[in-house]
């Protein structure tokens, strides 16, 4: 199954969604890169199925075999008085990040045309059936624009949440022509109750088995805050077998994670395409 079409010259627009259950107990990934894809677990089967991805206004309406789900974003929360990020830096992971790419802090998580990526981050709620049952899940959701038809070689996302409202979010698209990380395109977000904030230098280092799967992630999030800059960190190590979808020389993979940031824990995932 083709999990990127041959497009014409011009640009393409690419979606992500990541969403579960801070327990683990369901976590499931798309991607749409021309021809939708999702991968779910946490049930007595994994889920793979090609869907189709409609943009219905502010909502993304997802379906297709096993699956029929809504994401809905959840409104931005108001900026405190005294200003976004704590400067703390705390939090889990080893920091060590191998710089992979370079994003653009807009006010809000939009991001701005000229900087680095065009498009948008936002924390969701998923709600319908996977397999027949219900869910109701937190979820994060990365849009990205004006992205060159035919330009996207492989995908790397991690995502995270501790509860509904504390959640953070990594897209990574690279050319099919670029060996490195230096030229990748990344988009990160951190979701916090007082307000979202997206990263000006987001940095993720992965480490891999001897399948070419991830096996562990550690996110080193650079914020802007005025004139202060400071990191927000964290890892995720995995929760069980990543689950894959393959054909026609693509490859989709979805990890489950054990997720940990500042203090706390939660799940998440990782999740690595190749075209």
């Amino acid at each position: 199954m083709p999990l990127v079409r041959k497009a014409p010259r011009g640009a393409i627009v690419v979606r992500a969604v990541a969403f579960g259950d801070p327990d683990g107990s369901v976590w499931a990934a798309g991607l749409d890169a021309g021809a939708p894809a999702l991968i779910a677990g946490g049930g007595s089967e994994p889920i793979t199925a090609a869907i189709d991805w409609r943009d219905d206004g502010p909502e993304w309406v997802l379906s297709g075999g096993a699956v029929a789900l809504t994401v809905t974003p959840v409104p931005e929360p108001k900026p405190r008085p005294d200003g976004v990020g704590d400067g703390d830096g705390d939090g889990d992971g080893d920091g060590d990040g191998d710089g992979d790419g370079d994003g653009s802090p807009p006010v809000s998580a939009k991001a701005a045309l000229e900087p680095a990526w065009a498009g948008r981050q936002e924390l969701c709620r998923v709600t319908g059936t996977l397999a027949g049952g219900e869910i109701d899940c937190v979820g994060v959701r990365t849009e990205l624009q004006q992205i060159r038809a035919g330009d996207v070689g492989s995908v790397r996302g991690f995502s995270g949440w501790v509860t509904g409202d504390q959640a953070v979010t990594l897209l990574a698209l690279r050319s099919g022509s670029e060996a490195h990380h230096e030229q990748d395109l990344v988009a990160a977000t951190v979701f916090d109750p007082d307000g979202w904030m997206a990263s000006i230098d987001p940095r993720l280092s992965t480490t891999y088995d001897g399948d070419g799967d991830p096996t562990r992630a550690t996110l080193e999030l650079w914020i802007s805050d005025g004139e202060h800059e400071f990191p927000r960190r964290a890892a995720g190590e995995a929760a069980g077998p990543a689950v894959t979808l393959a054909g026609d020389g693509a490859r989709l993979a979805v990890l489950p994670l054990r997720y940990h940031s500042r203090g706390s824990d939660g799940a998440g995932i990782y999740l690595l395409a190749s075209f």
